[in-house]
């Protein structure tokens, strides 16, 4: 017969098997976690370097994405000029211009893309989802509308492109760029009459844009709705109207909304804020370096070497007032002092008129 004794023996023997076998579970529970968040830190550092390398190289980039994540957010460092992935591994800062559109379930596109000015370039990244599709509704059908779109959509190297008539799309699967280029060019043999608002159920991540006005044109019911009015240059979505400069900006908001219209802005600014001290400097070395001679009175002085269009040291040493150089540095000294008013645009294509002088004129 078992004693008490041993009986307890039993049952002891029992619960400290169980307390083992617990606590080998919660280690290797403890294990897998670790091992999860490795990798998906692994991953968010591999997202990093490819853009790293598309922004370094120009190449575009195909990157498998985050699947297994069960968050991936992407939002605007507050006033600063770097975006931040927010995700199951942390907190990653990158600290390039990226444009980016998260998406756990698809691979995502990479493209590097730059606005170039001739005596300054701003480039950044595009990262949406390749199964990201772009629908164009051109309910202002005129010549500039069309533009527009195609000026758009060379920011979209590698997500498919649509135009949508009510609730007729266009092209059909399969197509190619020339489809849709075809397609666009045909659009001018239609009047706006017969082009109506698109209907068509959109669902995102893909985009539906309307081109026309956003006062007459209803309001948009979804976030993946936008609205962009070419004559008063503004953009509307659910949440508000905004303002815009050019294509990037726009293709800016399709990929991340108002945030990262704000964002592609700041860094547009602080970049150009930049550039034109630099240039400014430059133009002001240049002048006071070059001598423009005068060869009828320095027969023995070597030939001109710079136009006098340009500015510089006269034969008799008076610094000239009135050359495009320091025309340029004064242009790029107004840009800087109204880099924060509503007319900045303004005096960046006066720059960029007086950039174009000096080359046409032999300066540059």
């Amino acid at each position: 017969m078992t004693s008490t004794f041993e009986v307890f023996r039993i049952l002891l023997s029992i619960l400290i098997m169980v307390f083992i076998l617990l606590v080998f579970l919660r280690i290797a529970d403890m294990y897998m976690t670790l091992q999860t968040m490795k990798n998906k830190i692994q991953t968010v550092n591999a997202f990093e370097e490819t853009v790293r390398q598309v922004y370094t190289t120009g190449y575009p980039a195909t990157f498998q994405g985050f699947t297994g994540f069960e968050t991936i957010e992407y939002d605007y460092d507050g006033m600063g000029n770097s975006g931040r992935i927010k995700s199951d591994a942390g907190v990653k800062t990158l600290d390039l211009p990226v444009f980016f559109r998260p998406d756990r379930e698809s691979s995502l596109a990479l493209e590097k893309k730059c606005e170039d000015f001739g005596w300054w370039r701003f480039c950044w990244v595009n990262t949406v989802p390749k199964s990201m599709r772009i629908f164009f509704n051109p309910v202002t059908n005129t010549r500039e509308a069309r533009a527009l779109i195609l000026n758009i959509s060379e920011n979209f190297g590698q997500t498919e492109l649509f135009v949508c008539n009510s609730t007729a799309v266009a092209p059909d699967l399969p197509y190619s760029r020339d489809d849709f280029s075809y397609i666009m060019a045909n659009l001018g043999y239609l009047p706006s009459s017969e082009i109506d608002v698109c209907d068509a159920y959109i669902t995102e991540p893909s985009v539906l844009v309307i081109i026309g006005s956003v006062d007459s044109a209803p309001q948009p019911a979804r976030q993946n709705i936008i609205i962009v009015d070419p004559a008063s240059k503004k953009i509307r979505d659910i949440g508000g109207i905004y303002e815009y400069h050019d294509e990037s900006d726009i293709a800016a908001f399709i990929i991340g909304g108002n945030s990262s219209l704000d964002f592609k802005k700041r860094v547009f600014n602080q970049s150009l804020e930049a550039a034109a001290s630099v240039m400014k400097a430059r133009s002001v070395l240049l002048n006071g370096k070059m001598k423009i001679l005068n060869r009828p009175l320095c027969p023995e002085c070597p030939p001109q070497l710079y136009p006098k269009e340009c500015g510089g040291v006269s034969y008799n040493g008076i610094e000239r007032s009135d050359g495009l150089f320091l025309t340029f540095a004064n242009s790029l000294d107004s840009l800087v002092q109204n880099l924060n008013s509503d007319e900045y645009w303004d005096e960046l294509n006066a720059v960029n008129g007086v950039y174009t002088q000096l080359k046409s004129s032999g300066c540059e």
